[in-house]
């Protein structure tokens, strides 16, 4: 797999540790809130376990970023996203295909919202899960982005993402 110059460690920990976790309580973590300063969580592979992140929006960070490449090996796959939170937040999921960075060909599940991320990406939105269908030639790279706008307290979530191989 390419190495992936869209992803930044702001902090410098490699923030996508073997497991896969990374976390953040209120009041604490590194400066998240836009796609470009995203939390680079790793490469996971198609039919690998889910990865596990951890987060909180609070009234002055509405929105946090993460990031992470995978290898579809077949040239599709489809990417889910979780969320839980104790409140009203949105979850949205943005594809990049690496070797076509132009709006790749995606399918959003049913509830969710088609919609482009703030940088032009293509992906899916709704309120606590995405799904979404793409057709890369290879290797992608995706934002996913937690947010709540109308928020005025912490609010604490965890996030699980995976990729499955066609017809998974």
């Amino acid at each position: 797999m390419k190495p992936n110059p869209a992803f930044v460690d702001t902090d410098g920990d490699d923030a996508g540790d073997a497991d896969g976790e990374t976390s953040a309580g209120c009041g604490e973590g590194e400066d998240a809130g836009s796609e470009t300063r995203a939390i680079d969580l790793g490469t996971i592979a198609a039919g690998a376990s889910p990865g596990v992140a951890q987060g909180a929006l609070t009234s002055e960070a509405r929105s946090e970023w993460f990031a992470f490449a995978t290898a579809t090996n077949s040239g599709a796959g489809r990417i889910v996203a979780t969320l839980q939170a104790d409140g009203d937040a949105e979850l949205c999921v943005f594809i990049e295909c690496v070797d076509a960075p132009s709006v790749p060909s995606l399918l959003c599940d049913g509830g969710t919202a088609a919609r482009q991320s703030p940088l032009g990406r293509g992906g899916c939105c709704a309120a606590d899960g995405v799904g979404l269908w793409q057709a890369c030639e290879a290797d992608v790279n995706v934002f996913v982005q937690v947010a709540a706008p109308e928020l005025d307290a912490c609010l604490p979530f965890e996030l699980e993402y995976r990729v499955t191989e066609p017809g998974g």
